[in-house]
């Protein structure tokens, strides 16, 4: 099963930030958002939004994936709608990706 990482999150844009010979202060200001918002998103205390996360992507000329992290984590056997998650896959109900 796959978890969002914010930790590589923000070092992923942190690289891509200054990858591009870019200031923090700019990214923010073209994005209208506080330098702290985006140190925020940089250190993976903070997530931005949809729209500020598009916005993100164009500037810094990436893919969601390339910013956008994952790991795998152990499976907790969670439940979806009741049943357990685990079963439903077993079942083919739900894929896992």
């Amino acid at each position: 099963m796959k978890s969002f990482d914010r930790d590589r999150f923000g070092q992923n844009i942190y690289d891509a930030i200054y990858a591009r010979g870019l200031r923090v202060k700019d990214v923010a200001d073209y994005m209208d958002v506080s330098v702290q918002a985006l140190h925020g998103w940089l250190d993976g205390s903070k997530l931005p939004k949809m729209d500020k996360l598009v916005m993100l992507v164009d500037l810094l000329a990436l893919e969601m994936d390339d910013i956008l992290p994952s790991v795998n984590v152990e499976w907790k056997g969670a439940t979806l709608n009741g049943a357990a998650i685990e079963k439903r896959l077993q079942e083919g109900a739900i894929q896992e990706r």
